[in-house]
Order: structure tokens, then C-alpha cells, then sequence
């Protein structure tokens, strides 16, 4: 009930106006509301709960022992896959891991639309299944401090001692960008605006991807068409074409 009616309210303060994407964990009361008050969005599940689970459904030494999550990862995660070919390599992963009558794998496959980004990698948004990551590191790390039969008094004392933890980290963080030099590896600014801002940890993230970005796509200017300063964006991946097109 608390579900339905915190979605209705979220509603009515943004003027009924629907989401194009509400992503959720695969609570089926948060499902149902969903599908109640949201019924014009896509409803999608994002990766983080499922990835939560599948550490829950194996057990710690066959995961440390096999391949199976690198392979599981690569599987999952490849946008471009087509879907005839996904469902044919899931099944020998199921297969070669002996995992063919295990409920749970079952029935996310049966639920793949909602949680495999190759099934909705026409949808713009679909890059936001990643987003919540942080989100829910953040919970996990809180999580870790409070107990449910804490007393208040309790709960602030663990709070705090959460607080000065993560304000350590950054601090730590902090330190460690100030004195770090970088090596860059492309003419653009924004990577150099990057080594400026950025922790060193997300840096080296973003520096591949502006890597990748400035060397393995193509930008086309196709013109103006009804007022609008059109782009061809053409990704030269060796497997796949992928292209995007952009109005300005």
C-alpha cells in the first residue's frame, strides 16, 4: 500500500506526467504499483539487484573456481548481441555450468526483455541501467554500519562513524589526485579537463572511454534539415555498424 501511494503522490507532483523509463529490483509489490500508476513507461530492472543475486544463488567457491560471472558479465552485458545468438550462448553457458534446472536462472531468462540491454538497446535511455549503481553502494555501504534492533541513539553513533569513514576515503582520495601526473592520450580538452577534476580512479575510467570515443568513431555533418544542424555519430566497431544520428 505505502508503494502504491508514495508512486501516486511522485505523480501527481510531477503534473501526471509519466516517465519514459522507471527502473526497479524485482520486488513484485513495487511491480504492481508500477504497472498501476506508470503504465505508459517502460518498466525495466536494473543490474545491480540482479547482480547482487547471483552471488546469493552460487555459492562463493564455484564462483572463485570457474569462469562462469566473467563469462555470465560478458554475455549479459554486449548491447549488440543479436538476440537469436544470446539466447543460444546462455543456453551452453547453462549448460556447461549445469545450471539448466535452477529456478532462478529460469526465471530471469523468461524476464530477459526486462534486464538484458541487448532487448532494449533501441531505447535511449538504456544506459541508465547502469546509473543506480552508485546509488546502491552507497545504501550497501550504510548498511553495513546500522543494525534493525539498533536504538536511535545507536543508529546516530553508526551514522556518524559512517560519515567520518567516507569523509576519510575522500580526504585519502583528494590527496592522491592533487599529486598524481597523467599521460594523456588525446588532443581533446575535455580529457585534459578530466585529469584537472576528476578523482584518479573515475579519471583513468573516462580517459578510455574519451580514448575510444576519439578514435574509434566518425562524426559526419549531413547538413541542415527543417531548421535542424544534423550529425551522423558511426562507432567503427569490427563486429558490429553501430550509428546515431543527432539533430542541433
Amino acid at each position: 500500500m505505502f508503494k502504491s501511494w508514495l508512486l501516486e503522490q511522485f505523480l501527481k507532483a510531477n503534473s501526471n506526467k509519466h516517465s519514459l523509463l522507471v527502473l526497479a529490483d524485482e520486488d513484485s509489490t513495487l511491480k504492481q504499483a508500477v504497472d498501476s500508476f506508470y503504465y505508459q513507461s517502460k518498466h525495466r530492472l536494473y543490474m545491480w539487484h540482479i547482480m547482487k543475486k547471483l552471488q546469493k544463488k552460487l555459492s562463493m567457491e564455484f564462483l572463485k573456481n570457474t569462469d562462469f560471472k566473467k563469462i555470465f558479465n560478458k554475455l549479459v552485458w554486449d548491447m549488440y548481441i543479436e538476440h537469436d545468438v544470446f539466447e543460444w550462448n546462455w543456453e551452453l553457458l547453462m549448460k556447461e555450468f549445469n545450471l539448466e534446472d535452477e529456478r532462478w536462472f529460469k526465471d530471469i531468462f523468461e524476464n530477459k526483455e526486462a534486464w538484458v540491454p541487448a532487448y532494449f538497446s533501441d531505447f535511449p535511455l538504456c544506459g541508465l541501467m547502469k546509473t543506480t549503481t552508485s546509488s546502491e553502494s552507497i545504501n550497501s555501504f550504510f548498511n553495513s554500519y546500522p543494525q534493525t534492533e539498533n536504538f536511535l541513539l545507536n543508529f546516530m553513533k553508526n551514522y556518524d562513524n559512517a560519515i567520518q569513514k567516507q569523509r576519510y576515503n575522500q580526504c585519502e582520495l583528494d590527496h592522491k589526485t592533487k599529486g598524481a601526473h597523467y599521460s594523456l592520450k588525446s588532443p581533446h580538452i575535455v580529457e585534459e579537463f578530466a585529469a584537472n577534476f576528476y578523482t584518479s580512479k573515475l579519471f583513468l575510467e573516462s580517459q578510455k572511454e574519451i580514448y575510444k570515443g576519439g578514435w574509434y568513431c566518425d562524426v559526419k555533418d549531413l547538413g541542415e534539415g527543417d531548421g535542424w544542424e544534423l550529425f551522423k555519430v558511426m562507432h567503427m566497431n569490427h563486429k558490429h555498424e553501430v550509428t546515431a544520428t543527432y539533430k542541433m
